[in-house]
């Protein structure tokens, strides 16, 4: 017997949401259906599930039958997984470029502002949301100064359920820790910043530089106001 709960986690790891999930799975069940009746048996508001069915026409899911009325089938999962590694990879590539793009484009700045200042600056690229969250709470644990936190209300709020009990410890040695609400993903550790490059779905795709550099560093916190 399927395991519908299983299934549908499995579904959200490859990125789907509970609606496309659900309604993927009831295309399973019955082969092919109308839009009116996918929303009845995947328990989807209408307005929502034409919007549903493109997203999933577009992640290789589903296909559409021509008929009147227009009919909707599930692509088999193993055929469906084969196109989303390849759009995976085609998007990781892009990723890779963007990011040797910005790489370039920030080591000019950087030497065109302060070349001096700079010379003994570092830049690495992190991959991986925990990986980078890692790098993080390892750069807390060795604060001295002060720890700054940007992003908006949820990216703050799984840099504190990640990293509170070393912000807490880092308070404790009289580190000065601030959040600062905001579209911009960073975080600021003494003299080393890392910077999120996106904000992916996939915490698997987050993307982020980390530069080593005391004028980075102080420039940035001079925009935001700390000294």
């Amino acid at each position: 017997m399927v395991d519908m709960a299983k299934a549908m986690e499995l579904l959200k790891k490859l990125g789907l949401n509970s609606y496309e999930a659900s309604a993927y799975l009831a295309l399973v069940k019955v082969k092919s259906a109308t839009a009116s009746k996918l929303a009845e048996l995947a328990h989807i508001p209408r307005p929502r599930v034409y919007d549903v069915l493109e997203k999933l026409e577009k992640k290789g899911l589903v296909k559409i039958i021509p008929q009147r009325p227009i009919r909707y089938e599930a692509i088999p999962i193993r055929k469906a997984i084969e196109h989303l590694k390849r759009k995976r990879m085609e998007e990781f590539k892009k990723e890779m470029s963007e990011l040797d793009e910005i790489g370039d484009e920030l080591s000019r700045e950087l030497k065109e502002e302060k070349k001096d200042k700079i010379a003994s600056g570092e830049v690495y690229y992190l991959a991986d949301r925990r990986n980078i969250y890692n790098t993080i709470r390892t750069l807390v644990e060795n604060a001295n100064q002060h720890v700054i936190l940007g992003g908006d209300e949820k990216g703050l709020q799984r840099k504190l359920e990640y990293l509170g009990d070393a912000l807490e410890e880092a308070k404790s040695r009289g580190v000065f820790v601030d959040l600062k609400k905001g579209e911009h993903r960073f975080a600021i550790v003494d003299d080393e910043v890392i910077l999120f490059l996106n904000n992916p779905k996939d915490p698997r795709l987050d993307r982020a530089a980390w530069i080593r550099s005391p004028f980075v560093a102080g420039m940035i916190k001079k925009n935001l106001g700390v000294e």
